[in-house]
């Protein structure tokens, strides 16, 4: 399974970011990662990542999922 980022979306404080993947040719994932000490960034423990067609529906479900986002 190929996986790329396509978009970030980091949090006005800096220390959180939503990174939207593209898989294959299959669709759309998110996964959500926090700013580290050492100022990389690392991904937050989830579950296994969601499918989506599209990524206004992955964004959509990113928002339901992740409270930053919904403001």
């Amino acid at each position: 399974m190929t996986q790329k980022v396509v978009v970030s979306l980091e949090a006005e404080t800096g220390d959180r970011c939503v990174e939207f993947l593209r898989i294959d040719e299959d669709g759309f994932a998110f996964r959500e990662c926090e700013r580290g000490a050492d100022a990389g960034w690392r991904k937050l423990p989830q579950r296994l990542p969601q499918v989506y067609p599209s990524y206004g529906l992955a964004l959509e479900a990113a928002k339901g999922e992740v409270d930053w986002l919904r403001v």
